[in-house]
């Protein structure tokens, strides 16, 4: 199950928090955070509510009261003038929307008119950083301006490239979900749920996010290796 949130008061793991410091998911434990946001996503895309800023921080990992692990959509604060009554400040017009690391090319030259492609895309860069553990552009270095130019100029480096051992039929659908042509990208988002379906067949992800929330919090950043 996906839950579309604009509740700031989840009690959840930020998928964020997983993958930072550069650590990296098992391609199972990926899999289903993306088949779910997925599943998810094209619930608000049916609606026509683009989210404009997919990234690992977005997603929460919660659970229900039996025990499955719920990947909950938060942030729709961009999406707020497509019908989504969120308290959030929208950015003003002209300026750009959504967050660099994963931000399509279209929607870097125009963030105001972009359509589902650009959540795929951003769902694409989200998946690149869960599994190899760095952003599709992170070669660029944390200036802006150089990272606005390698979205806009250049081509995501493959994903086997970082993950040799990743399967080539899911390494070739993600290279394809980050295509700089729109056009070439899947055409929505039940198809990218379904590719990665298989992938994250007994993932038990559920039993590792509960491992997390009993043994509590701290300051460090959790993990589920």
């Amino acid at each position: 199950m996906v839950v579309l949130s604009c509740d700031a008061n989840l009690h959840g793991i930020d998928v964020g928090s997983l993958v930072s410091n550069g650590k990296s998911l098992m391609l199972a434990y990926m899999s289903e955070i993306v088949r779910q946001a997925a599943v998810g996503l094209y619930a608000a895309h049916e609606q026509i509510i683009i989210h404009r800023d997919v990234q690992p921080s977005n997603l929460m990992l919660t659970l229900s009261p039996d025990g499955h692990v719920q990947v909950k959509i938060l942030d729709f604060g961009v999406a707020s003038s497509r019908g989504l009554d969120c308290d959030s400040t929208l950015t003003e017009e002209g300026q750009t929307l959504g967050t660099l690391d994963y931000m399509s090319p279209e929607q870097l030259s125009n963030s105001h008119h972009v359509d589902c492609s650009t959540d795929i895309y951003s769902l694409g860069a989200t998946a690149f950083r869960l599994l190899s553990g760095v952003t599709p552009f992170q070669q660029a270095g944390r200036s802006p301006l150089k990272l606005m130019m390698a979205i806009r100029d250049s081509s995501v480096p493959r994903i086997q490239s970082l993950c040799p051992q990743l399967p080539l039929d899911i390494a070739g659908f993600l290279n394809r979900i980050l295509d700089r042509k729109p056009s070439y990208r899947p055409r929505g988002m039940m198809e990218v749920a379904v590719a990665f379906e298989n992938y994250a067949v007994g993932h038990q992800l559920g039993d590792r996010v509960q491992e997390k929330f009993l043994a509590g919090t701290d300051d460090t950043a959790p993990t589920l290796e």
